[in-house]
């Protein structure tokens, strides 16, 4: 249906919709009876929509004033395009541990083939010196043993009352002793301790089996000291008298004709001269 503007008592423009759509707009100032107006014309306009049933038209009058008709509904329009993703929610909270499950057991697997032996690494820097330690307790010796028996140069076994125990000095049983006249050093005794009393009636005492007496005397004041063991005696001959000068025998010559060492000793000569065999001839030496 379509109208025109001496269908209405006031100012009309009306227009064609699309889809067969009728818009009627109306410019009045005299809103009453405009609206009066256009409701009756909303209920005569017949719609031309699918199915060919009645559609009728509202009307209403805005405060722009403004004027429309309600038409039949058009076509779904295509879709629009899809709106950009919005962003990402926060990260939920982390869930409770499961249980610990059940420790598998397998059969232990072959030792593996030892490796090489790595290379010796340099030697580390010496470090610095300790300290000195405490020095050690001073040990006995073999100094400072005196006697004050009163005794006679001799040999043989002879008891000698000392000034220190066997606990306080190193002189002990077996050890061979010189026991020189404190005020003569010439006249002496040697021998081998063969006892060390600490508990004599007379204090501490040493029996001596003295074997060397040098010089003679009655003495009561001794020093007391370590000797060495004597060697052993050459036989002494004349030269025409030596025996067979097998190899390392020694002897002592008195009438050798040279006292040079290592000369070959001759008889009939004046010098006393100690003399060694070399497998052949007599040496001196």
């Amino acid at each position: 249906m379509t109208y025109t503007p001496s269908d209405f008592p006031i100012p009309v423009i009306i227009g064609n919709l699309p889809s067969g759509n009728n818009l009627i707009s109306v410019f009045d100032t005299n809103f009453a009876a405009v609206s009066n107006h256009l409701a009756n014309v909303a209920n005569a306009i017949q719609g031309t929509g699918g199915g060919g049933g009645q559609h009728f038209y509202t009307a209403e009058v805005t405060e722009q004033k403004f004027i429309s008709a309600q038409g039949i509904q058009g076509t779904q329009g295509f879709q629009g395009t899809s709106g950009s993703a919005g962003i990402n929610g926060r990260i939920g909270a982390q869930g409770i541990r499961g249980h610990q499950g059940t420790i598998g057991s397998g059969i232990q697997g072959p030792q593996g083939i030892p490796g090489n032996q790595g290379t010796t690494g340099p030697q580390g820097n010496v470090g610095p010196i300790g300290t000195q330690g405490a020095q050690g307790i001073v040990g006995v010796g073999y100094t400072g043993l005196t006697s004050v028996s009163d005794t006679n140069i001799s040999t043989g076994v002879i008891d000698f009352a000392v000034n220190v125990p066997s606990t306080q000095t190193g002189f002990t049983v077996g050890t061979r002793i010189r026991i020189a006249a404190t005020a003569a050093i010439s006249n002496y005794m040697e021998g081998v301790i063969v006892s060390y009393d600490d508990n004599a009636a007379s204090g501490p005492t040493i029996a001596v089996n003295v074997d060397l007496a040098i010089g003679s005397g009655e003495y009561n004041s001794w020093s007391i000291s370590v000797a060495g063991v004597p060697g052993t005696q050459a036989s002494v001959y004349s030269f025409n008298a030596l025996p067979a000068p097998t190899l390392g025998a020694r002897a002592f010559v008195r009438d050798s004709t040279t006292t040079t060492f290592y000369d070959v000793v001759s008889g009939s000569g004046s010098n006393a001269v100690p003399v060694f065999g070399d497998g052949t001839v007599w040496r001196v030496g």
